[in-house]
């Protein structure tokens, strides 16, 4: 069972980010996780648009490693796993997998992720659970710099988000597509059941919405990602703006308390596993690994 004991100090805990073309969110995403105290391991994927020279730059201090992976395609399960790799060179008691639109914190404000996390190995827990909110532009949105003074409106969208785990042999990442990470089977999962938050701006207005969705995740999505982890999220978009630029009737505006109600689901179809307990995540680790194997040979 877990059990408390003091906050380890010595933690080492390393973050890994996938980047591509985030220039206009980059520099502020990295300041965030300095003040969160995670070093991060970056793999850029031939970004065009500045972004892997702030990378480079590094002005903040907070990149560990970073390397670029150019392929024609978005190949998720082999960026992943350079990743991985990349970061199990670091040597950390902790992984934690970012995305640069993702501005991760804890559920205690007065806690940076870095001690948060610690705090939870203390007692004993091996993986973290994440509540994803959404915010969406809006016309409301005033002309400021800081994303998250500017994007105020959101919904919750899921929490199939494991993405902070205590690292250890035989983990794997890439076969539920960075969602959650397959521990062994002699590997207990403890699941602790703080749920920590990640603000998500991946739409930040229309003319960047729109070349995400439509140039580079559907035009790059190879045709192994898509068979197995479906990558569907843009197909129901059309080349609108109201697609990208949301009514704030549809949304919770930000008033310093979530709301987790799903309001506004994104122009999606698919559905979420929901996930509390440290058996049900066992159950779907099991499941994803078979997934995964058996796609690999059909």
């Amino acid at each position: 069972m877990p059990h408390d004991r003091q906050e380890n100090s010595a933690t080492k805990l390393v973050g890994m980010l996938i980047v591509y073309n985030e220039v206009d969110i980059i520099e502020q995403y990295l300041d965030h996780m300095a003040t969160q105290e995670i070093p991060l391991v970056v793999l850029d994927g031939g970004s065009t648009d500045g972004t892997y020279g702030i990378i480079r730059e590094n002005r903040t201090g907070i990149v560990s490693r970073h390397a670029q992976f150019i392929t024609d395609r978005f190949e998720l399960v082999l960026s992943l796993r350079c990743l991985h790799a990349m970061a199990a060179q670091e040597n950390p008691d902790w992984m934690l997998l970012a995305d640069a639109d993702e501005f991760m914190e804890t559920n205690d404000p007065k806690l940076s992720l870095r001690e948060a996390i610690a705090l939870e190995d203390a007692k004993g827990f091996n993986l973290i659970q994440f509540d994803n909110y959404e915010f969406w532009p809006t016309a409301l949105d005033p002309p400021v710099r800081d994303i998250r003074e500017r994007i105020r409106y959101y919904s919750w969208h899921d929490r199939w988000r494991f993405r902070a785990w205590k690292h250890g042999p035989g983990i794997r990442i890439h076969p539920s597509g960075g969602h959650l990470p397959i521990f062994p089977e002699n590997m207990v999962v403890r699941l602790s059941p703080n749920r920590f938050i990640i603000r998500h701006y991946s739409i930040r207005d229309y003319e960047q919405g729109r070349r995400k969705a439509f140039v580079e995740r559907l035009g790059r999505y190879s045709d192994f990602d898509r068979r197995i982890f479906g990558l569907r999220r843009y197909e129901s978009y059309k080349d609108e703006k109201p697609f990208f630029v949301i009514e704030p009737r549809m949304l919770n505006r930000f008033d310093g308390k979530w709301n987790n109600e799903r309001k506004f689901a994104g122009w999606r179809t698919e559905t979420f596993p929901d996930l509390s307990s440290s058996e049900e995540v066992r159950r779907m680790m099991t499941e994803l690994a078979k997934n995964y194997a058996r796609s690999c040979v059909e």
